[in-house]
């Protein structure tokens, strides 16, 4: 399997495999045939008048037409940031204004519902699947980043406030190469793309490591609608190499489903181990990775292959080995808990938080704002900066918690977040979605044998459904 970091030389690797098809609930491409398709979006979009000086906002799906339509763009050249689908008018607005795109593609409802509250020309187009509106703007930062930039995927970071993670296209296709490398993905696997392709995993791994791979891809256009299930829609597309969130990994141990995949990859997220432990059993013909990235990364950073022989003498889930070429290290160390440090070769060239300020990253070094632990040699996930949990001066990480919690209740989900307290600053608080009943003063002993009593939350939440903003990201 060859390596290609060139769009045009990825296309023309797929148009000659009698391997590759690409597949949704409407369509079903060879590899000749899906480029064929972006040819013609090709000339459809330069038809609109777009071209490599354009900077181009576009809402994506999990669709045959959507993945052509993006590989058109980066074929014409435009700068091309995508955003998700499931937001309102307004947001769009508020992303327009804020980084002066000057093309807007969507769906013609969200088009037209643009144009009617802006001075944008609205572009008629035979891009199946889009509408396109067209802003007179001035040149800005982003036009410019053309040079180094071909890609911007949204991310709220801290502030909540939509910042644009820049990447070149040759570094991002180089990550899902190394992707595909580290979970043995195969020309004869059959690929569900369940996760959004508006997310850095779903566009660049997930879909992108199954081009690279020649594989069939399956897109499931509907995710959402199918969660509950999951396991039937995989059962009948004969899937046999997914990726999936810790969220979704635990409806589908809910489904217990007989299925007959090859591979399952679980990221987005830290999973537990006793969740892990669990989904090595119920899964037990299968190849189990836990893969960990970050979309500044570009996405993915490292892998661990579940064992469960393995994991059964550790406290936590590894973070597992590094992607070729990709190093880490501990920043800050404290009691053997510090920063986690990456250097990777694909990692993002920039950052844009609005028109006329972006940061650019010109080396390898990224400081990744997630904190891990020394374990057996590696590493373990300890907390989210933004999660960590300051009790008198002390810093607690949840995540520990959590594991301890979810071994002792057999719960897979666990949610431990921080409480404002007049004297202390901050103390955990615990949720739990048990499905058998538990003495809280047995488990309370229980958290005291395993870790310091300043981890003990100071109350146990038992729910029927954690609330919302404390599940982890469903796709």
């Amino acid at each position: 399997m060859q390596a290609n970091f060139d769009i045009q030389a990825l296309l023309s690797k797929i148009e000659a495999s009698d391997t590759f098809n690409i597949v949704d609930d409407e369509v079903a491409l060879t590899g000749r045939d899906f480029c064929l398709l972006v040819a013609q979006k090709c000339d459809e979009l330069s038809a609109m008048g777009l071209g490599n000086n354009d900077t181009v906002l576009v809402q994506l799906k999990n669709s045959v037409e959507h993945v052509a339509a993006l590989c058109a763009l980066w074929k014409v050249g435009v700068f091309t940031a995508i955003v998700k689908n499931a937001v309102k008018a307004s947001y769009i607005n508020k992303l327009i204004e804020k980084f002066h795109f000057n093309f807007f593609l969507s769906e013609s409802t969200m088009v037209n519902a643009i144009g009617k509250n802006s001075n944008g020309e609205v572009i008629d187009s035979n891009l199946q699947g889009f509408a396109g509106i067209r802003f007179n703007v001035n040149h800005n930062a982003l036009s410019s980043l053309k040079q180094v930039a071909d890609l911007g995927i949204f991310s709220s970071g801290t502030t909540g406030e939509p910042k644009l993670i820049l990447h070149k296209l040759d570094r991002v296709l180089h990550n899902s190469w190394l992707h595909t490398k580290s979970v043995d993905m195969r020309c004869s696997d059959r690929v569900a793309i369940v996760l959004p392709i508006f997310y850095s995993f779903g566009l660049i791994a997930n879909l992108f490591g199954a081009i690279q791979s020649q594989s069939t891809i399956v897109m499931c256009k509907n995710s959402n609608q199918i969660m509950g299930k999951l396991g039937e829609w995989l059962q009948e597309n004969a899937i046999t190499f997914a990726s999936v969130t810790p969220h979704i990994v635990k409806l589908l141990i809910a489904q217990r489903p007989a299925l007959n995949i090859r591979t399952l990859t679980i990221g987005g997220d830290a999973i537990n181990k006793a969740t892990l432990l669990r989904v090595l059993k119920l899964f037990d013909k299968t190849e189990i990775y836990c893969t960990y990235g970050l979309t500044e990364a570009g996405p993915r950073v490292s892998t661990y292959k579940a064992n469960a022989q393995h994991l059964i003498n550790l406290t936590k889930v590894p973070l597992g080995e590094p992607l070729d070429g990709v190093s880490l290290s501990l920043a800050n160390e404290v009691d053997g808990v510090g920063e986690l440090v990456i250097e990777t070769p694909t990692k993002m060239v920039g950052i844009a938080v609005n028109n006329s300020i972006v940061e650019l990253h010109l080396d390898h070094r990224l400081n990744t704002g997630d904190f891990f632990s020394r374990l057996n040699g590696g590493f373990a996930f300890s907390s989210r900066s933004k999660n960590i949990i300051k009790r008198a001066g002390e810093k607690i990480y949840p995540s520990e918690i959590e594991n301890v919690i979810s071994e002792f209740t057999q719960s897979e989900y666990v949610r431990v977040t921080a409480q404002q307290d007049p004297i202390l600053g901050e103390v955990p608080v615990a949720y739990i979605e048990a499905a058998t009943p538990f003495e809280v003063t047995e488990l309370k002993r229980y958290i005291r044998s395993q870790l310091p009593s300043s981890c003990i939350p100071t109350e146990f939440n038992i729910v029927e459904r954690l609330p919302e903003p404390l599940l982890d990201k469903s796709l």
